[in-house]
């Protein structure tokens, strides 16, 4: 059972699971909100979402940490945990390049809600998943 930890890294620090996480710099990335993920007392991954609007949280990232097996599990521990923080709407954006996260996203309950392309040409698949209540 994973655990998410608000945590205030400085921009360094984020920089750094940035990039053990997707082994890239991205200079553009200011995340409004940071939840350190942890499997018991082991930090495995980071995530970053913002309140998008009332109800709706929009999850900008979720990175693994070197060592975290059964990442696709804690992928779908990660959305269920964000759910129980009071948010039944969870949007996220997806690079059409990324077909892994696509697929764990679709596979996760996310549906398909549109596309739009980054003014820097990547297209990007739009998602959103709603709490299941019934």
């Amino acid at each position: 059972m994973i655990r998410l930890e608000e945590a205030k890294p400085s921009p360094e620090e984020m920089e750094q699971m940035f990039m053990e996480a997707f082994g890239k710099h991205e200079s553009s990335f200011i995340p409004q909100h940071v939840l350190l993920i942890y499997d018991d007392d082991r930090k495995i991954a980071f995530c970053s979402v913002y309140a998008h609007s009332k109800g709706t949280l929009y999850l900008q990232y979720i990175g693994f940490l070197k060592g975290a097996e059964k990442k696709y599990q804690y992928y779908r521990e990660t959305v269920e945990a964000l759910h129980k923080m009071g948010f039944p709407f969870i949007m996220g954006a997806i690079s059409n390049q990324n077909t892994v996260a696509l697929m764990w996203a679709l596979r996760s309950g996310f549906k398909i809600i549109g596309a739009r392309q980054a003014s820097n040409g990547e297209l990007f698949v739009e998602i959103l998943r709603v709490l299941d209540v019934g």
